[in-house]
Parts: C-alpha cells; structure tokens; sequence
C-alpha cells in the first residue's frame, strides 16, 4: 500500500490525535469510546463487563514469542468507523520516563515490584500491531488509519539514547522478540522497522485543506520535498532511507521535533524572537503556510482556508493561569453522557470568570480573522470582567494532550482533592479532534470512564470509600483488579 502525501476532494470525517506514547488504553479509548470508529459486540462502555475486561487485559499480557496461545492483533476488535479517516500524529513508542509513573502495586507483576500501569510483555509491537490490524479492516470499508511518524519513532529507528525511555526488565531482556532485545527490534532494517512502515508511513499528510504533522513544518523545505522524503522513507531498497532516517532522528529537523507552534515555544530555530508578541508570531506562522501552499501542485485553498494539526506539544504542561489569559480560547460542552463529552469551537474568553466553561484538553493557537486579538464586546467596560468574542478558526490545532500513563506525576495522598483529580486526569484523558461537515468538534472521555478503562491502581489504591462516593464512582477499583488478575493466573 503506496502512501499518498496529498488527498485532494475526500468527503470522509476525520480524526486527529496524536503521542500514545506506549499507552494501548488510551489509544483504545481514543478510538472506541471518542471517535467510535472500533467496537466489540455487545460492549457498553458504561458498565465494566469483568468478562471483556478480563480477556482484554490477557490478551495484552500475552508473550508474542509464544505461538500458543495464539494473540490477537485486532484484540477482538471490528471496525465501524466506516470511511473515516483516523490521522495519529507521532510518537508511538516509548511510554517510560524516570520521573514520572504510577506504579503497580506488587501482586500485578512478580518480574518487578513497581512496573507501570500500561506495561505489559512488548506493547509497543502490540500497538502498531494493532493499528495495522484496524487500518486493513478499515480499508475495506474506505477508510484508512495513517500514521505520521515523531521523533520518537527516529530515535528508536536510530537506536539513539533510546535506553532512557525503556523501563530496566524489558531493558534486560535477551529475547525481547524473536532473539532480539528491545533496542534491536525498532533499529533500522528488522523487524520493527517494518512493522512501522506496514501499509505506509510519513512525516506530513495534506487532507483536503488540513495539513498533519508531528512538531512542525519546515519553512525552509517546499511541499515536493515532503513528497519526496516520504516517498524515501516507504522505499527500502532506496540508497537515500538511511541518511533521510538519521536526518530526521537529528534536533535540527523542524518537522520532528520543532515546537514553535506551541505557545510557550516562541523563540525557536533561530527565528525571530516573538515571545512577547502572540500577533507577530501568527504572523509569520501565517505568511510562512501562505508561501508553503503556494508550491503545492493544483492547490485550490487560500491560506485563510489552511489548518495544521500537530503533536509534540504537550498541552497539559500549561499552568491553568497560562492557558487562561485573553489571548486563549474556552470551550462549550454541547454533549456529555457517561463515558463522552463533544465540545464545540471556542465561543469566547474571560479574564474575571476563568473557570467559565474552561475545559483542559486540546490546543488551539493563531485566530484566523485576528491572529489571536479577539475583539471586545461593548457591552462590557469593567476591566475585570471583559467578555471577548472568540469564535473564529485557528491555523494551529494542537492534539498532544499527554495521555499516556508514562507522563502520569507519582501519586501523594496529602495532595487528593476533586481539583487534583480535574487537573492531573481531567486535563489529560483520552480525546480527539473531529472535522466533519464543516465542523469542527473535540471529543473526549469523561474522568470517570477513563478511571474505568484506563486504570491508575496506585491513585485508586489511594481513594477509600468516602472519596469514591463524593466522586459518584461505584467500583472499588483493587478489588477488582485483585480477582481479576487472580482468574488471568489460574488460567
């Protein structure tokens, strides 16, 4: 399956997320429970059916290496997003950092006494597996699941300080898979390498007017370039794949690991310094996608009908103070049941009510009608509580939202409030951006549907009955898990 740089008049609903980082349930959620595009029969995500659960979770603890039992790349999933496109903007792999992790409690896992929650026996094979495995169902079905490579993919393509991102028991596997250690398994050339680039792979998608990639786009390469490259990177026998793979692995290339399109990023490669200047900035972000559309061959889109979607930025970094200035843009719930919320555009800023209608989750930056200076409403004249209208497009969307458990803050139980749960869960589940129908819509999972099915064992093991029920949570989590994984170690 060839990868296509450019889809031009495709009527298809499309799905944008992005840095998995390891993290299968999140990915699973994203999919399932926010972009319903997979399913199991008779699932309800509203209740925890111990049987599905189960079979989910022995399903993932399965030793590829081992031909019986026979694993399941699909994980019992079918596909019913019919054509939707589904965009997962880079970074795949590496779900382990040193500072950061709730850990498992010891009856989980006798190899190590404090492995992570989304651990399990080589997951990151299991979830390129996985999407493989989807995008075949989907393509029956005129779909596709394309996958936009970060710099997390160049690095363990490289085998570069790749060890700082693998947990010290998988580290010290011989046998990873198929003889080979974890850090032998992504090098350039085995196996990994092709599972990867299974059905196509680049590092920048145009759909219709949308543009996807991972850190940024590189003013200094035209489109052909891009073309180019990802033509280079799907063609093993091509004479170019190593260089062009280490180019990308290297911090010089913008398009992998470049983060000027994130707020806090302003002063980068070299560019002018805008950092106190938002409208600047735009500006020049603006003017560079103007001069960059213009060498695609048969474009019919203005600027002003351009949109990027990036990863790489990771949007929970953002203080609450931050992230709710005048310049920064609220979001309407219009739809929530159990398990989903769809949020509209932003409809407007406040700076005396902050809390008003403000939602973590996906980014959005560079206002197309005003470069980020929404225009005030007249009917307000206190300073303190100034009402903008802002409900314009961005250029800029920004779907890295951190929801790998990898990035979760080790748990204090001093620290536990119903805030806490809102900023350091809240403002990272699982969520998508949707275009559809002229639409644009985030989609996420509620709080307590991703404490369902994207466990944290160790801040549940933290909550006692009071907690749950001020939390209107109706499971006592290690309970479960407790009987759970005893009938997964029976069988």
């Amino acid at each position: 399956m060839k990868w296509k740089t450019n889809i031009v008049n495709a009527n298809n609903r499309i799905i944008s997320l992005s840095d998995v980082h390891g993290d299968i349930h999140s990915l699973i959620v994203a999919l399932r429970d926010c972009a319903k595009v997979i399913r199991k029969t008779n699932f309800d995500p509203l209740k925890l059916d111990h049987s599905l659960e189960i079979l989910l979770e022995y399903n993932l603890n399965l030793d590829l290496n081992k031909e019986i039992p026979f694993y399941k790349d699909d994980l019992d999933y079918e596909w019913c997003g019919e054509d939707t496109f589904i965009v997962i903007c880079g970074d795949f792999l590496d779900g382990f950092r040193n500072n950061f992790g709730n850990y498992r409690i010891p009856f989980i896992d006798s190899r190590c006494d404090h492995c992570m929650d989304l651990e399990y026996d080589q997951i990151e094979i299991k979830i390129f597996r996985f999407i493989n495995s989807l995008n075949e169902k989907a393509i029956k079905y005129g779909g596709r699941i394309f996958k936009i490579l970060g710099n997390h993919e160049f690095i363990n393509l490289n085998d570069n300080s790749i060890n700082n991102y693998i947990p010290d028991w998988t580290k010290s596997l011989d046998n990873y898979y198929k003889g080979m250690t974890r850090e032998e398994y992504f090098r350039l050339d085995n196996e990994g390498d092709k599972l990867i680039f299974k059905h196509g792979a680049g590092i920048l998608l145009k759909i219709n007017n949308n543009i996807f990639v991972h850190g940024r786009l590189d003013h200094s390469k035209k489109f052909v370039d891009y073309e180019r490259i990802n033509l280079i990177l799907n063609d093993k026998s091509n004479s170019l794949r190593h260089k062009t793979i280490r180019e990308l692995n290297s911090s010089c290339s913008i398009t992998t690991w470049g983060r000027k399109y994130n707020r806090n990023f302003n002063n980068y490669e070299n560019e002018k310094d805008l950092s106190n200047n938002q409208t600047e900035k735009c500006k020049q972000i603006r003017d560079y996608l103007e001069k960059f559309i213009s060498g695609i061959p048969n474009n019919k889109y203005k600027v002003t009908d351009m949109r990027i979607v990036v990863g790489h930025c990771p949007q929970y970094l953002n203080s609450n103070e931050y992230y709710q200035s005048t310049v920064n843009s609220t979001f309407t719930k219009i739809e929530e049941n159990g398990n989903f919320e769809k949020l509209s555009l932003p409809i407007r800023t406040s700076k005396a009510n902050k809390s008003e209608n403000f939602i973590f989750g996906i980014g959005m930056e560079c206002n197309k009608k005003n470069l980020d200076n929404p225009e005030e409403h007249k009917d307000y004249t206190d300073n303190d509580d100034r009402i903008y209208f802002d409900n314009d497009e961005r250029y800029i969307y920004k779907v890295d939202v951190g929801s790998s458990r990898g990035f979760d803050q080790r748990i204090d139980r001093t620290i536990f409030t119903r805030d806490y749960e809102k900023v350091n869960i809240g403002s990272r589940v699982s969520q998508v951006l949707e275009f559809f129908n002229n639409e644009i819509n985030i989609l996420r999972s509620t709080i307590k549907n991703t404490r369902i099915h994207q466990l944290r064992q160790e801040y549940e093991k933290y909550i006692k009955d009071k907690s749950i029920n001020e939390l209107n949570m109706d499971i006592n989590f290690e309970n479960y898990y407790k009987k759970k994984y005893f009938k997964i170690n029976k069988s």
